[in-house]
């Protein structure tokens, strides 16, 4: 069976890269699948974001793009997004993402057989980091850290969509809401920072208490699985 796969991107003052970018996610997102949507949305952009886009949309039919007058912070365009989304599983990745796209097939293969599946940079562990302080495990200064992304069944972000706040990061949502996922550690050259589509950084708060169990897996190598072993009292649904 071929799964539908739905990017939910914004965007914010990136008129001299956007192009260029959205190309290529497509032509990555076009090689997982043959039902593929690009949901494109301007967050109040005051440079030329908007005009490339709205040509980028007459160009290529796969790409949707709505437009925002003034900025609405990054948890509402993707909340429009995932409303206009038709695809079985999304694909967003968090402000200030560093990640290449080009080892999204990784996630892909693992996104049939598990709801959420997340991607993250070698290195770039559960504690937070500060800005400034690269390493060789993490060179862009902890910056990678925070900018996961993700595929997740379109029921699993609309069960969530109400809880996504700008203060607090993906995972530790999934950890409040007692919901496993598969995640990939990738070590691929990351994307400059004038690639970033939304390059906006959000400090993540480190985690009170690790309600988790990473188990190392021997095949395939390099991929952990986190197993929710109680749910927190915080939110119910």
């Amino acid at each position: 069976m071929c799964l539908s796969l739905s990017a939910l991107v914004p965007v914010r003052n990136v008129q001299a890269v956007v192009e260029p970018a959205l190309r290529r996610l497509l032509e990555i997102l076009a090689e997982l699948t043959r039902a593929v949507e690009l949901i494109v949305l301007d967050d109040g952009s005051t440079d030329a974001t908007g005009e490339v886009l709205s040509e980028m949309a007459v160009q290529y039919p796969q790409i949707k793009v709505f437009h925002f007058g003034r900025p609405r912070g990054w948890v509402e365009a993707l909340r429009t997004g995932l409303a206009e989304a038709r695809g079985q599983i999304l694909f967003f990745e968090e402000p200030g993402c560093l990640l290449p796209w080009n080892q999204l097939p990784l996630l892909w293969n693992a996104a049939a057989k598990h709801l959420v599946v997340v991607g993250r940079s070698a290195g770039a562990g559960w504690q937070a980091h500060s800005h400034g302080t690269g390493s060789a495990d993490d060179p862009s200064g902890g910056v990678a850290g925070r900018g996961t992304y993700q595929l997740v069944h379109r029921s699993v972000l609309f069960r969530l969509a109400s809880r996504l706040t700008e203060g607090i990061s993906f995972r530790q949502l999934l950890l409040q809401e007692g919901i496993a996922w598969q995640e990939r550690i990738l070590s691929g050259r990351l994307r400059p920072e004038n690639e970033i589509l939304y390059p906006i950084l959000y400090p993540t708060e480190p985690f009170s208490c690790r309600t988790d169990l990473p188990q190392q897996q021997t095949n395939p190598p390099n991929y952990l699985v986190h197993l929710v072993k109680e749910k927190p009292s915080v939110f119910s649904l």
